[in-house]
């Protein structure tokens, strides 16, 4: 039983880097990021309930990594390989300050066509519903994307918090929310619009920009964010933004 449960992980890790070599991080959420790292330590048991009991704990991979080995060991699934490994790597990385000082250019996301791309990149391989928030700081460079539900966005159990808690933990001015319709047409419902319209009143009273919508269906997108609006236009990658959508409608 033990060899079979080890070629599963060993099949699922041989994905995951692929994947990682393939598309990049931008791709994967946080906590499948810390479960690749958490591969170096531990050998075949499954990470990532630990990776997930981490971010539940220290909200962010910066969070994670700048922890202290004795709040990591607090931390159910952690012991002391796991905590040195990443005491050590947290020690080595060099933080987003660092970059910024050294000119290192983040990925953007100030083009409308080429962020509903990645988006529909994003969903190609994934078979149920899910919803992605997609975290912007003003210059419309990527702070983070998480995934916030997996049910569909049109049930009805759809709630604002997990959306703001996501843009504030990540110090976001700008969000993207995309949602997919695997068994239907890109093209939101009535549900979709109003579980939205909730969504975006409770973001912009926390003062985060909701700056589009996304349904993907396929390799197909559409955004459904009607009213651009205006209240952060002195930023102008935010206006680049909206302008590039203007243009793709037509």
């Amino acid at each position: 039983m033990s060899s079979i449960k080890e070629g599963i992980h060993s099949g699922h890790r041989k994905r995951m880097r692929e994947k990682f070599l393939d598309y990049g991080r931008d791709i994967f959420h946080t906590h499948e990021l810390l479960e690749m790292l958490l591969f170096h330590a531990v050998q075949y048991k499954n990470t990532n309930p630990i990776a997930k009991n981490l971010l539940l704990r220290f909200s962010t991979l910066d969070g994670v990594l700048s922890a202290s080995r004795e709040e990591l060991m607090s931390v159910d699934g952690v012991g002391p390989k796991i905590a040195d490994m990443l005491v050590s790597v947290g020690r080595l990385k060099i933080t987003d300050d660092d970059e910024l000082q050294k000119g290192e250019k983040l990925a953007k996301f100030d083009d409308y066509r080429c962020t509903g791309e990645f988006f529909v990149n994003y969903f190609n391989s994934k078979f149920s519903y899910e919803t992605v928030v997609l975290l912007l700081n003003n210059k419309m460079e990527y702070i983070n994307l998480l995934s916030v539900y997996d049910i569909d966005y049109d049930s009805g159990a759809v709630k604002a918090e997990p959306f703001i808690n996501a843009a504030i933990n990540s110090r976001a001015a700008v969000a993207i929310i995309a949602h997919n319709h695997p068994y239907g047409p890109p093209f939101p419902t009535v549900g979709d619009k109003a579980t939205n319209n909730m969504v975006l009143e409770a973001l912009m009273a926390s003062g985060v920009l909701l700056a589009e919508h996304f349904v993907v269906s396929g390799n197909k997108f559409v955004g459904f964010m009607n009213n651009l609006s205006t209240a952060f236009s002195q930023f102008c990658d935010v206006e680049r933004f909206f302008e590039s959508k203007r243009k793709d409608d037509g």
